[in-house]
C-alpha cells in the first residue's frame, strides 16, 4: 500500500507529464481529458472544467472515428463536474 505522500507524488508527477504532453502536441484530445480526469480525482473540478471547455472549443468539426469517442466522454465528464459542484453548492 503507498502512502498518501507517495500517492501525491505520483499525482503531480502524472500532472507534469500530461502538461509536457500537451505543450508537444496540443491537438491530441486524449491528453486533455487526461489531465482533466487526473483534476477531477485530485479533487480541482474547476481546473478538471478549464481543461474540458479548452478541449471542447478546440474540437475540430469533422473528426475522425479514434477521436469521437473522447469527445463524448469529455462532454459526459463536463456534465458529471457541473452536477456534482451544483451539488456541492460549488459555483463555476
Amino acid at each position: 500500500m503507498r502512502r498518501v505522500g507517495s500517492k501525491r507524488r505520483h499525482d503531480i508527477e502524472q500532472l507534469c507529464r500530461s502538461l509536457k504532453a500537451l505543450k508537444l502536441n496540443p491537438g491530441y484530445p486524449h491528453t486533455y481529458y487526461g489531465l482533466a480526469l487526473l483534476y477531477k480525482v485530485a479533487g480541482h473540478p474547476e481546473e478538471s472544467l478549464q481543461v474540458l471547455e479548452k478541449l471542447l472549443f478546440i474540437r475540430p468539426k469533422a473528426q475522425g472515428i479514434e477521436s469521437s469517442q473522447i469527445y463524448k466522454e469529455a462532454e459526459d465528464l463536463y456534465r458529471e463536474i457541473k452536477r456534482d459542484m451544483r451539488t456541492k453548492g460549488m459555483v463555476h
